[in-house]
């Protein structure tokens, strides 16, 4: 029996052309990218190989896509701590930080009430250190509620962080 498998937004089949690719690295760069011996210094080459590969396919080598600001992370959990959390941090750590008007610390964030738990409970958590953060609404139809989305949108704002699909679906 051939089985179909539909949970692709909570993870996907690897394709063999990748793993290939993957195997490829790991035999020829398996050693800690921190290390100082030769064997880690080739293992940061290959990652800093991927990550100026991955600047360019996102647009070049300009100041905001730069590779040495991009930061590999193990998975969707923590990037998206990392990019809320940081966020706050930013504001906070920043040159901009003395100037409430600042775009760079003002402006609420805003969830949609169907996020994955690593976005609402990190906005609940943001929320309880004082940032402002609100939450957009769904429709039943499972869609979200645009003219709300609209509504919310006309306060300054920083963030807004709404799944394209659902992992859970």
């Amino acid at each position: 029996m051939n089985a179909i498998y539909l949970d692709n937004n909570a993870t996907t089949p690897l394709d063999s052309r990748v793993a290939e690719r993957m195997m490829a690295a790991w035999q020829a760069s398996y050693a800690n990218s921190a290390s100082q011996h030769q064997a880690g210094r080739r293992a940061r080459q290959t990652v800093e190989a991927a990550r100026e590969s991955i600047a360019r396919i996102l647009g070049g080598n300009v100041d905001s896509l730069a590779p040495d600001r991009l930061i590999f992370t193990s998975g969707g959990t923590e990037a998206n701590n990392l990019a809320l959390r940081g966020l706050r941090s930013f504001a906070k750590g920043s040159s901009h930080a003395a100037d409430p008007s600042s775009e760079t610390t003002s402006g609420q964030l805003i969830v949609s009430s169907l996020e994955h738990p690593s976005i609402a409970q990190t906005a609940d958590w943001l929320a309880s250190q004082g940032e402002t953060v609100r939450r957009v609404r769904a429709l039943t139809s499972g869609l979200i509620d645009l003219g709300h989305l609209a509504e919310l949108l006309e306060t300054p704002t920083r963030l807004v962080s709404i799944m394209a699909a659902n992992n859970e679906t």
